[in-house]
């Protein structure tokens, strides 16, 4: 699979190139994205270390506007370098994406995903992993993201091809969340 240069990928990403006329006729410096470059390792085991960019809204700045986003759009896209399709999160400004390692011994890298708000420490991670040319969802779990250096961190237990993370769940008897597996299948 070929690779896209980085600033081409984004440019593609954020729309300022369209695939009918060349690269130097499409470049409209809009200043409407903020994006962040993170390192995944080699997701597709070509040798070829793979980044991940996540591309969201760009924020106003002018203290009447603090906190929103331009044209209402407080979404991300989640793109890659190895030309994987790009993943799409509503109501977020940022994420933490991990590569969690080969648990179904397929050749591709799973990874976690847990998109940001600004504010808040309670989100989802999601689990993904590349099957047959495009991701493959396996769902998520609803837990408190701050406070912990990895994502990783979430997870319990890998046991073949089966990955437990640790869940928040609200306990009714308790009247208070407690944290509980929450078990996928990767395959």
């Amino acid at each position: 699979m070929k690779t896209i240069p980085a600033f081409l990928f984004i440019m593609m990403l954020t729309g300022c190139v369209s695939r009918k006329t060349s690269v130097a006729e499409t470049i409209e410096p809009t200043g409407q994205f903020d994006t962040k470059a993170i390192l995944l390792g080699d997701l597709n085991n070509d040798k070829i270390a793979d980044t991940a960019f996540v591309v969201g809204p760009k924020f106003l700045g002018q203290e009447e506007a603090y906190g929103d986003c331009n044209n209402g759009k407080c979404s991300i896209n989640v793109g890659f370098s190895g030309g994987q399709p790009a993943l799409h999160f509503e109501n977020a400004v940022g994420a933490q994406i991990e590569n969690i390692g080969d648990i179904d011994k397929d050749g591709y890298a799973e990874i976690l995903i847990a998109p940001s708000w600004w504010v808040g420490c309670h989100g989802y991670i999601h689990v993904y992993s590349y099957k047959n040319d495009a991701w493959k969802h396996y769902g998520y779990a609803d837990n408190n993201v701050c406070g912990r250096d990895t994502l990783a961190e979430f997870i319990t237990r890998i046991d073949g091809n089966i990955l437990t993370l640790e869940e928040l769940v609200w306990d009714e008897q308790l009247e208070d969340y407690h944290e509980k597996p929450k078990a996928f299948i990767i395959q």
